[in-house]
């Protein structure tokens, strides 16, 4: 299942992007606004674990928590389980149960904002 999202971000000191339209008004997606469309799927069709695509970058959510980004060289970073046997199935199915690379929660919190700047 793949849905597509259009969304908006409010920049600092530029305001809302894309600009606000009046209602009605269509106008085309921009590059920018396509190659910030993200994509969401879930691998293993269930609702509490999906994988969203944005900039070229992969993020895994358990539930509505980011357990997981991809690196540059399109690798996962995986977080510790820190919640319950569920989020640990899908930390799983990212790293193939290789829990010796999984980072502490604090630490993949500073390794996802990097990436995700």
């Amino acid at each position: 299942m793949r849905l597509r999202l259009r969304f908006w971000l409010r920049l600092p000191n530029l305001g809302w992007f894309p600009p606000s339209r009046s209602e009605g008004e269509t106008i085309p997606l921009t590059e920018m606004e396509i190659a910030m469309t993200p994509t969401i799927e879930h691998p293993t069709h269930q609702m509490n674990f999906a994988i969203v695509t944005t900039n070229g970058r992969k993020y895994a959510f358990s539930y509505s928590t980011c357990v997981a980004v991809t690196n540059a060289d399109g690798r996962w970073v995986v977080r510790e389980n820190d919640w319950g046997p569920t989020t640990g199935k899908h930390l799983n199915w990212l790293d193939d149960g290789n829990k010796t690379l999984r980072l502490p929660g604090g630490v993949f919190e500073e390794v996802l904002l990097k990436l995700a700047a």
